[in-house]
C-alpha cells in the first residue's frame, strides 16, 4: 500500500474530481490520500472543498516530502497539471530505491510513427528516497525534479519500467529459430563526447540491469581529456578513445566490426535506462524473432519540469510499409550483429541521422519491433546533435541529408514493388576509426 499526494492547483474542480477518484481506492484500503498546497493556504483550501472531502489531510507543499507521517513503503505524487489514473503499486519492485513514472496505460495505436503523451510528470517511488529527491528550496516536484535531485546527489537509484500495451507483434515464422535469445552475448556501447555531467547516471543504469550485458564500453570521440575519473567508479566498464573525431555512428560501427558479440545494446551517454530494459528486449527478440528491438521513450526536460511519454509502434516492420520514417528510437535499441553485418553496417560517414538511414534498409532484411514498456529516458538538452542549430531536428543540414535518405528509400520501394532486391548498402560508409584502450577491462578488438 502507498500514499498518494495530490497537488492542489488553480482549478478547484480539477482537484475535486481527482479526490473523488483517489478516495475510491482509499476506501477500498489500497492507499492513503493527502493534498498539498502552498504553505499558509491550508485553511482556505479546506474551506473551499465540498464537505465530503474536508477530512482529507492537507500539508504544506514546501515540506510535505520530509513529513514523518508518510509511513507507507511507497509514495505517489500527482502534480496539479497531471491526469489522475489508478496507481499500479504492484508494478514497483519489492526492493527499496526505485522510481517509476505514473501514467495511464498508453497504447501506440498509430501505425505510422510515434505518439506523444504530454502530461508525464507524475511518479511513484519508494518512500525512503524522498529525503534524497528534494531540499528546502524545492518548489517543483514533477518527474524531472525527482530525476535531477537524485542524480545531483549521486543516489544509486533504480528506475522501473511502465508497461504500455500488450505485445501485438506475432511470433517468428514456423520453422525459424530466433537469432537473439535470452542467453545471447551482449555488449552495451555508449558513444561519448562532452557528456561528463550525465555519464555517471548513464552507466549506473547499465550496470544495474537485471540481466546484465556481458560487457559495457564507453567510446570517447577524441575528447581532449577522456572521462577517466567517471569510469574509475565503474570497474567493469571499458573506456576506449578514438584517435580522431568521427561521430557516434563511426564509433559504434568500429566497435561492432572489431568484436564478435551476438548483439549490441545502444545507449547515448546523456540518457539512461530502466533496470529491466535488456531483459525485456531479449525476451521480445526471442519471442518474435526480431533483430532490432526498441523501447518506448520518456523524454525528460521537455516540457521543463516534466517529461513526454513517446509511444512507438509495436510492430515497426509493419509501420515501415506505410511510412518511411524512424519507427524505433535507435539509442534505445538492441540490434543483432548478424543484421548489422548483413546490410553492410551504418552509414558511418554521417555524423548524425544515420539511425534513420539504417532503419530504412534494415526493415527489408529483418524483423523490427518495439517492446511496450517505457524503458528509455532520453534527455532533451541544449547542444546535442538533435537540438543544435547546425545539426538539429529543424536544421538545413539535417533536412538535406534526410532528402538523400528518402530518395534512396523511394528507389527501394519501387524496386521491391517490381520484384527486385532493394539496395541495402550504406549510403555513406567511412572506414574504421583507430581506438585506444584507456581504462577498464580489455575489450577484444580483433574479430573480423
Amino acid at each position: 500500500m502507498g500514499t498518494i499526494i495530490l497537488e492542489a492547483g488553480e482549478q478547484p474542480d480539477d482537484l475535486v474530481v481527482k479526490l473523488h477518484d483517489a478516495l475510491i481506492g482509499a476506501r477500498a484500503g489500497r492507499h492513503r490520500v493527502a493534498i498539498v498546497c502552498p504553505g499558509g493556504g491550508e485553511d482556505r483550501l479546506r474551506e473551499g472543498l465540498p464537505e465530503t472531502f474536508r477530512s482529507v489531510e492537507i500539508r504544506a507543499l514546501e515540506s510535505w516530502w520530509k513529513s514523518p507521517a508518510i509511513d507507507t513503503p511507497l509514495v505517489a505524487f500527482l502534480p496539479a497539471a497531471a491526469d489522475y489514473w489508478r496507481p499500479r503499486w504492484d508494478l514497483m519492485p519489492q526492493s527499496d530505491g526505485f522510481v517509476r513514472l505514473w501514467i495511464p496505460p498508453l497504447i501506440p495505436t498509430k501505425s505510422d510513427g510515434a505518439m506523444v503523451y504530454d502530461k508525464a510528470t507524475a511518479w511513484v517511488a519508494t518512500t525512503g528516497l524522498l529525503r534524497h529527491m528534494f531540499d528546502e528550496t524545492s518548489r517543483n516536484f514533477g518527474l524531472e525534479a525527482v530525476v535531477e535531485g537524485l542524480a545531483r546527489r549521486g543516489m544509486p537509484v533504480g528506475y522501473a519500467s511502465t508497461p504500455g500495451a500488450a505485445p501485438r507483434s506475432g511470433p517468428p515464422a514456423p520453422g525459424t529459430a530466433p537469432l537473439l535469445r535470452h542467453d545471447a552475448r551482449v555488449l552495451a556501447i555508449v558513444p561519448h563526447h562532452r557528456c561528463e555531467p550525465w555519464l555517471e547516471q548513464c552507466l549506473r543504469s547499465l550496470t544495474r540491469q537485471t540481466r546484465p550485458p556481458d560487457a559495457i564500453v564507453v567510446v570517447d570521440d577524441a575528447s581532449p581529456a577522456p572521462p577517466r575519473d567517471i569510469i574509475a567508479g565503474f570497474p567493469a566498464v571499458t573506456l576506449l578513445r578514438a584517435r580522431e573525431n568521427g561521430g557516434p555512428y563511426r564509433l559504434v560501427q568500429s566497435v561492432i566490426d572489431g568484436t564478435d558479440f551476438d548483439a549490441y545494446m545502444l545507449q547515448d551517454a546523456d540518457d539512461w535506462s530502466t533496470d529491466d530494459r535488456l531483459a525485456l528486449q531479449l525476451a521480445e527478440a526471442e519471442r518474435t524473432g526480431a533483430e532490432l528491438v526498441g523501447t518506448q521513450e520518456l523524454r525528460v526536460g521537455r516540457p521543463p519540469g516534466g517529461a513526454l511519454a513517446v509511444c512507438y509502434p509495436l510492430d515497426a516492420s509493419d509501420s515501415f510499409r506505410q511510412k518511411h520514417d524512424c519507427q524505433v528510437l535507435h539509442p534505445s535499441s538492441l540490434v543483432s550483429r548478424n543484421l548489422v553485418q548483413r546490410i553492410g553496417g551504418y552509414s558511418s560517414a554521417c555524423r548524425f541521422g544515420a539511425d534513420l538511414e539504417f532503419q530504412l534498409r534494415a526493415h527489408y532484411a529483418a524483423r523490427i519491433v518495439n517492446i511496450a514498456s517505457f524503458c528509455y529516458f532520453r534527455r532533451h538538452r541544449e547542444g546535442s546533435l538533435w537540438t543544435s542549430p547546425e545539426t538539429g531536428e529543424h536544421s538545413t543540414l539535417r533536412y538535406q541529408q534526410d532528402q538523400l535518405f528518402m530518395a534512396r528509400a523511394k528507389e527501394n520501394v519501387d524496386r521491391f514493388a517490381a520484384g527486385l532486391s532493394p539496395d541495402l548498402s550504406p549510403l555513406k560508409r567511412a572506414g574504421p576509426v583507430a581506438l585506444d584502450h584507456v581504462a577498464g577491462p580489455a575489450l577484444r578488438m580483433d574479430a573480423r
